[in-house]
């Protein structure tokens, strides 16, 4: 048995040590970085807006002039609604006081000192108090008459009282508009540049990762918008129809928070939810609130979603998760905008960087085991259950014949060569072959039902005759499944009837054809066997060698014509296919061997009275 490959301890530790210099970076540059990605982000957006611009006529610069200018239009228009309804939001809440009071009463089941306080405390919320009282409350100093004189604030100060906390924020959107125009001026020039820096004189990998992570990020955040306003314009109306205040507000910091994945949905349904138990008398307004939000939310995610997503952004959800948690630690508010379309960078970065591959493994959406090593693996494991739905997944979408050669077959081989190799148990193997079997079985009754041969077509008699093991005697009952279906009278020999009188079995069953069913890896021998022996026993007997799942099969082939065989099958689909026209040829070719022609060996002519040995 060939020994694991260790990987170099040295390059593990270098690995390890990259990535802790970049996240390193990463954070400690961030106040450079945070806005060039953000520039980045916005470039994706505005590229296919400035490019259909052009395709009208506009040249370079008034195309980037009219997008970033329309954009900056919108969001001051957005901002100055969601700015008037913030304001009048929290000059209205102070009047919510006793409806909020009365429902916590209702919900508590006790009305007086408990409420008043959770009443008092939201309003103390709204309006600070000051040292003064609080003391008062502690009890730390008895009240004092005070006359304060206050200098009247200068036009400075109220300007720096005012825009004070605005400015790293306005700092930093300059910044970004700055990057935005000039990265949209230069957007081919920065590709190239791009190229030459990280492509290392692989032109044609860099400028596919490049064209997909536009793409995908393009896409992602086109779709996630237009998702997003729908959202948003519809949860305005339908607060507006429903009666509850500042419906604009609501709708303008929807669209916002779905950025966010997942929790931004909850937030943005919240607010209004909570608000209209705060504003109403009784409860009808707050229930017509939540189911509304609810019923368009599951329209969201269930309908709109899954029809403008044909792709995704290529993340699984734990890896949306991992990245919310990851660059929101690491840059803040910024870094949960940024989560998605950066780590979807990586992603894209992990399918064409060898040494990046892990990225793609662990973040990406695409199965990284297929199918069959799936089922295998859920097999071992124990799990019947899951194995089950794996393989009715896979017959839902594929026929029962490709379930039987590109689900079930593979893991025969699979757990064939485990046993060959000695990593696998008799016990387990034992398991897989019966689960196989009864798969099988299960989905030919239930979802491949029975086909009766066309009008014209012939039925053909045929035995399938397992090569030597078990693994054999399991494909072999998929290909006498699959020869049934196609209309044909199948007769299946186990193990147990090779042991005893095959030669009584063949007699009576007379059949038109005898296929060998044999599962590599180690299949060639015993199958060349066993269509040695059929042959010398049953010399008029058409017969087809099966190899399931071979794949350079010509000297395979070549060996086993030589053996008897007449045709070979590597798969179960291509074995129900040449059967009718397998028995044809030897049917035809049997009177030129009687009269000294061409054809099959003229040995012993009674097709139906010879039988199958279990010699080999």
């Amino acid at each position: 048995m060939p020994r694991p490959t260790t990987a170099n301890p040295t390059a593990r530790l270098a690995l390890v040590a990259t990535i802790a210099v970049v996240v390193a970076s990463l954070y400690l540059a961030r106040e450079v970085l945070i806005p060039l990605a953000l520039a980045t982000i916005l470039t994706f957006v505005l590229a296919p807006m400035v490019r259909r611009l052009e395709n009208v006529g506009l040249h370079r610069v008034p195309a980037v002039i009219a997008a970033v200018g329309g954009v900056l239009l919108i969001f001051a228009a957005v901002g100055y609604s969601v700015a008037v309804q913030a304001i009048d939001l929290v000059e209205s809440m102070p009047l919510y006081r006793s409806n909020i009071q009365e429902k916590v009463s209702a919900l508590s089941g006790t009305a007086g000192h408990a409420a008043d306080k959770i009443a008092d405390t939201v309003s103390d919320v709204l309006k600070p108090a000051t040292i003064d009282e609080a003391q008062e409350a502690e009890g730390a100093i008895e009240p004092v008459p005070v006359t304060v004189v206050e200098k009247p604030p200068s036009a400075m100060d109220v300007l720096r009282a005012w825009l004070g906390p605005l400015v790293p924020g306005l700092v930093t959107g300059g910044i970004v508009l700055v990057f935005v125009i000039f990265m949209l001026l230069q957007r081919e020039d920065m590709r190239d540049r791009l190229i030459k820096l990280i492509s290392r004189g692989n032109i044609t990998v860099t400028t596919q990762a490049l064209d997909e992570v536009g793409k995908r990020v393009s896409r992602y955040l086109l779709m996630q918008l237009v998702i997003n306003i729908t959202y948003g314009v519809a949860l305005a109306i339908g607060l507006s129809v429903i009666g509850v205040p500042n419906a604009v507000l609501w709708g303008s910091l929807g669209v916002v928070l779905r950025f966010i994945p997942y929790a931004g949905a909850i937030i943005a349904g919240g607010f209004p939810v909570v608000l209209s138990m705060a504003v109403s008398d009784g409860w009808t307004l707050f229930l017509t609130t939540l189911g509304f939000v609810v019923v368009l939310e599951l329209f969201i995610n269930n309908v709109l979603e899954v029809w403008l997503y044909s792709r995704g952004s290529g993340l699984s959800t734990v890896a949306v998760l991992l990245a919310l948690v990851f660059w929101t630690w690491l840059w803040g508010l910024p870094g949960l905008l940024l989560a998605t379309p950066m780590t979807a960078c990586l992603v894209v970065a992990g399918r064409y960087v060898p040494q990046l591959s892990f990225l793609n493994v662990m973040l990406g959406d695409e199965p990284v085991l297929a199918p069959p090593m799936r089922l295998y693996q859920r097999l071992l494991a124990g799990d019947t259950d899951e194995a089950g739905e794996i393989a009715e997944a896979f017959a839902i979408e594929q026929s029962f014949e490709a379930l039987c050669d590109d689900l079930l077959i593979p893991v025969l081989r699979m757990a064939e060569a485990d046993f060959e190799a000695g990593t696998l148990g008799g016990v387990k193997l034992e398991t897989v072959h019966q689960t196989i079997r009864e798969m099988a079985m299960d989905f030919a009754e239930q979802h491949a039902p029975l086909s009766a041969p066309a009008p014209g077509a012939q039925s053909w008699r045929v035995l399938v005759v397992p090569a030597r093991d078990e693994a054999d005697a399991v494909a072999a009952v998929l290909c006498g499944l699959v020869l049934t279906r196609r209309g044909n009278t199948v007769r299946v020999l186990s193990l147990a009837d090779l042991g005893t009188d095959a030669n009584a079995i063949v007699r009576e069953f007379a059949p038109d054809l005898a296929v060998v069913s044999a599962v590599p890896p180690h299949a060639v021998t015993p199958a060349r066997l066993r269509t040695r022996a059929i042959s010398r026993k049953w010399s008029d007997a058409a017969i087809l060698a099966g190899v399931w799942g071979l794949r350079d099969g010509e000297r395979v082939r070549e060996r086993l014509i030589a053996a008897g065989a007449q045709t070979v099958a590597t798969s179960l689909r291509q074995a129900a296919d040449q059967a009718g026209t397998t028995i044809r040829a030897v049917r035809r070719a049997a009177p030129e061997a009687k009269n000294g022609g061409p054809g099959v060996s003229a040995g012993a002519a009674g097709g139906a009275e010879a039988g199958v040995t279990a010699e080999g």
